[in-house]
């Protein structure tokens, strides 16, 4: 309990500025954190000490404004994991065919 309090009042301050807040905590039995928040969202923040988990949170509010701004769509997860930037998947946004939309050669 005391790890994830740690956790949450490191990376909260940073959620705040995107008005995100953390709804709920997870702790996998491999050391994997990942935050669901308020806003229906979901962030693997995979592995790491405290402040290598604040840092990936941190690069990741810096820029995600200007992902979702581009799509006018809200986020619906985000993976943090990757050592020189993050993964995102937003509400509505698919880049795969459907059987109705066959691609155009």
């Amino acid at each position: 309990a005391a790890q994830m309090l740690t956790l949450v009042q490191r990376v909260q301050p940073a959620l705040t500025q995107l008005d995100m807040g953390i709804q709920r905590v997870h702790l996998s039995g491999r050391g994997s954190w990942r935050l669901e928040l308020d806003t229906g969202a979901t962030l693997e923040l995979g592995r790491g000490s405290v402040a290598e988990l604040q840092a990936r949170t941190e690069r990741f509010v810096r820029t995600v404004a200007t992902v979702t701004a581009r799509w006018q769509a809200p986020l619906e997860y985000a993976d943090l994991r990757h050592r020189e930037g993050y993964a995102v998947r937003l509400r509505g946004i698919t880049t795969t065919l459907t059987p109705e939309k066959p691609a155009r050669p």
